[in-house]
């Protein structure tokens, strides 16, 4: 992720598989409610973000009308 200039996030609110918040490396509250793993996920997360360099970053969420 360093490497880049700009960097487009792309996820979708309605994705029950990846979340939002992990498509678009955010820390969700939730995460930092966690008691056992909420350190853990973020450390990750500030990890994650730490190597993002760009001089633009975009997060897009993405809603799919499938029926």
């Amino acid at each position: 992720m360093g490497w880049f200039k700009n960097v487009i996030l792309v996820g979708s609110s309605l994705d029950s598989y990846a979340p939002i918040d992990s498509a678009w490396i955010l820390i969700s509250e939730k995460a930092t409610n966690e008691s056992d793993k909420g350190k853990q996920y973020i450390e990750m997360g500030k990890n994650l973000i730490n190597w993002i360099k760009a001089n633009k970053v975009i997060r897009n969420d993405v809603i799919f009308n499938i029926k």
